[in-house]
């Protein structure tokens, strides 16, 4: 099971992303930002310096590095680190990193994913330079949910933050809970929804994750809501950046494919398990609306030679969880 839970505004005051020796704030508005301070003030969706790489692609390869090194040079905390409400802890106490954060910042982050201190909400409430629009467009957020996850996934997310949950949980196989506490039932295809009696207004979903780990409420046995018409929502999955923004044709994955069995060879392996949405995602232009997961499926296959073996074919035939095992060396 996968827990979904959205973001807190009460954070931990350190951990800080640093550029060129400066603190960098990241806020939803910078251009409407004078709280002064001597920081960087940024948007995670602006470039890093004169690049075509946003702060969430740079973050991304940031914890990538962290996860081979285990260096933390900017002093990050983990997703259930940074926000002060308990929550956070006794949910990744209980189920650890199948615990997900929904950042209205950063995007769909798993519990341990190192995360940058930073300002930005849905609430309407909040100061101007902190607002992110629920209409904004979130191809260029961050999911570590596994592509084509197959497992429950239930929710404890807010009116203002359903847009943004809706359109980076697409590729959710496995049924979709949604928690809510407001009068009107979520319009929100793909989900099966709970109504949450409570009469707290503010931070209502706190209470909601406790008394669900404690046992207190239950996940509704009512169908999926589905719809013939689209989604009032009509995004496709979150955009992985490609340089030039061009889609990556059959030559760029053989590529890349050819490039990792010499790495492998080099390394003295004897063979190689590769996995489709990896390769995809080295390539870049996965996940997003024009991914060529099919091309990439059948460079795999076609790359395929006597002694190679398909491990894994997915429920689609052609899909992000084709994993073929190749021998090695070629």
């Amino acid at each position: 099971m996968i827990v979904v839970i959205q973001c807190a505004g009460s954070k931990r005051d350190k951990g800080l992303w640093r550029e060129d020796g400066r603190d960098v704030y990241f806020v939803s508005r910078p251009n409407v930002y004078r709280g002064g301070g001597g920081y960087v003030v940024k948007n995670p969706g602006d470039s890093v310096g004169s690049g075509e790489e946003s702060y969430r692609q740079a973050l991304w390869d940031y914890n990538r590095h962290y996860q081979q090194s285990g260096e933390n040079p900017y002093g990050l905390f983990a997703a259930w680190q940074l926000y002060s409400p308990n929550i956070y802890s006794r949910l990744f106490q209980r189920y650890g990193r199948n615990v997900y954060i929904l950042s209205a910042g950063w995007g769909l982050l798993r519990a341990d994913f190192l995360t940058p201190n930073y300002d930005i909400t849905f609430s309407p409430q909040a100061e101007g330079y902190k607002r992110r629009a629920e209409t904004d467009d979130y191809r260029g957020d961050l999911c570590c949910l596994p592509p084509d996850t197959t497992e429950t996934c239930v929710c404890f997310v807010g009116k203002s933050y359903l847009r943004q949950l809706d359109f980076l949980t697409r590729d959710v196989e496995g049924g979709k809970h949604l928690f809510y506490s407001t009068q009107v039932t979520p319009h929100m295809p793909g989900f099966i929804p709970t109504k949450y009696e409570t009469t707290t207004r503010t931070n209502w979903h706190y209470g909601c994750a406790k008394d669900f780990m404690t046992g207190k409420i239950g996940m509704s046995n009512n169908h999926v809501h589905t719809s013939s018409q689209p989604s009032v929502f009509t995004y496709s999955f979150r955009e992985s950046p490609r340089a030039g923004g061009k889609a990556p044709g059959a030559q760029d994955f053989r590529d890349a494919l050819e490039r990792k069995f010499v790495e492998a060879e080099q390394e003295g392996k004897t063979c190689i398990k590769i996995k489709s949405g990896d390769l995809h995602r080295e390539v870049g232009g996965y996940p997003g609306s024009n991914h060529r997961m099919p091309i990439c499926c059948k460079v795999m296959c076609d790359s395929m030679q006597e002694g190679d073996k398909v491990v894994y074919t997915p429920p689609k035939g052609r899909g992000a969880t084709l994993t073929i095992c190749y021998k090695l060396p070629r």
